[in-house]
């Protein structure tokens, strides 16, 4: 999609350059005598008698130029404002209540306002300043309201993944003796899980599936923690018999900490006849990233 900013700042250059027409007009103007006296000067003109007249005629025909300059001027910024109502009729600003209609009618409202002043150096300038205020604003054309408005719920659903994966990740202050395990994203889970790629490709597994949708997504993603688990013992110990390699690594209350979260992930997760909860499998997620970590970095008999 095109962004509308690009050609909102070739107006607005232009517009620059009127302004600037009109603050010189308006300089040149106030260099003549403010009390020329325009009738007198031209009867003066059927016979010129002196320097006085020579000067008051100067003085009239750059009266008269000024005239023809500010005229213009003013059609100048009529084509240019007209041109930039057009614009602005054709783009909305991306509010978060943005709908299909856009909303284009405000733009061209706030453009409007610059109308309201008498002084045309002055219409000029707070133009300029509405459309530079429009710029700055997150903008669409119109006709990629429709395009615009899926992506960002395409968008906003992959930051709210990310957000909820990095409170996953989290494990500093909601897991015991996990207080400097604190990812962030993915990429940090892989390096936290480095050496040991499979284990972290399921945990990632896992996590797919929860961010997922289906009748199956949970379980799945809590048999996936339950995989990384083995996987994670067998590293460890080379057993393939998730109870004899914990033997080996664990007794007492550690041995039974990570031996109840394998059973919770086995009811709920491969055992026919769970039915796991998001909240289930964010916690699952949880105590595998903490029971993986305490097995892999704990690899000698405790």
């Amino acid at each position: 999609m095109q962004n509308p900013r690009d050609e909102l700042r070739s107006l607005i250059d232009r517009g620059k350059a009127l302004q600037h027409e009109a603050e010189v007009l308006l300089h040149d103007a106030k260099m003549l005598n403010p009390r020329l006296a325009m009738g007198r000067t031209v009867l003066r003109l059927f016979d010129v008698g002196g320097r006085r007249d020579l000067v008051s005629l100067g003085r009239l025909l750059g009266a008269q130029g000024l005239v023809n300059r500010r005229d213009a001027v003013i059609q100048s910024f009529e084509q240019w404002y007209q041109e930039s109502l057009r614009r602005l009729r054709t783009i909305s600003i991306a509010t978060r209540n943005l709908t299909a209609q856009g909303n284009s009618g405000a733009l061209a409202r706030r453009l409007a306002r610059a109308r309201k002043f008498k002084p045309l150096d002055t219409q000029i300038a707070h133009a300029v300043r509405e459309l530079e205020a429009v710029a700055e604003e997150e903008l669409v054309y119109n006709d990629d309201i429709p395009d615009f408005l899926k992506a960002r719920r395409v968008r906003t659903l992959e930051e709210r993944r990310r957000a909820k994966e990095a409170e996953l990740l989290d494990l500093s202050s909601a897991t015991p003796g996990m207080e400097t395990v604190k990812m962030e994203n993915r990429e940090q889970l892989r390096a936290h899980f480095h050496g040991h790629d499979e284990v972290a490709r399921m945990i990632e597994g896992a996590l797919d599936a929860r961010g997922s949708s289906g009748a199956d997504v949970d379980r799945q993603a809590l048999a996936s923690c339950r995989s990384a688990i083995e996987q994670a013992i067998f590293e460890a110990t080379g057993e393939r018999n998730f109870r004899a390699g914990l033997a080996k690594l664990a007794t007492g209350t550690r041995r039974r900490t990570i031996g109840d979260t394998y059973g919770f992930l086995s009811g709920y997760g491969s055992h026919p006849g769970g039915k796991p909860t998001k909240k289930d499998v964010s916690y699952g997620i949880r105590m595998t990233i903490a029971s993986c970590s305490w097995i892999l970095e704990n690899s000698n008999p405790w």
